[in-house]
């Protein structure tokens, strides 16, 4: 995977107080990384970022208690509430 271009970031804290760091494209404010002070060496990518997202498949869903009704979830993948303690 390669990111070409430059980023601009806002950091804040997350309900457990860990520093988020999230870069968004400059010039229209779309979402792409994310990374928390917890674990430094993991990076988020926003799937919606990718030029072909088809090549990763999804291993779990986090979030969920924030999830829309409308929002139907693969059955087959672990669903948590909010972000597992494992992650």
């Amino acid at each position: 995977m390669r990111l070409t271009g430059n980023l601009k970031y806002y950091e804040g804290r997350n309900d457990r107080g860990y520093l988020v760091r999230r870069g968004f494209c400059p010039d229209c404010g779309s979402p792409i990384t994310l990374t928390t002070s917890r674990n430094p060496a993991m990076r988020v990518i926003a799937a919606g970022s990718l030029d072909d997202p088809s090549v990763f498949e999804p291993q779990m869903v986090f979030f969920t208690r924030s999830g829309q009704a409308w929002d139907h979830l693969d059955s087959a993948l672990p669903k948590f509430e909010t972000l597992p303690s494992s992650a």
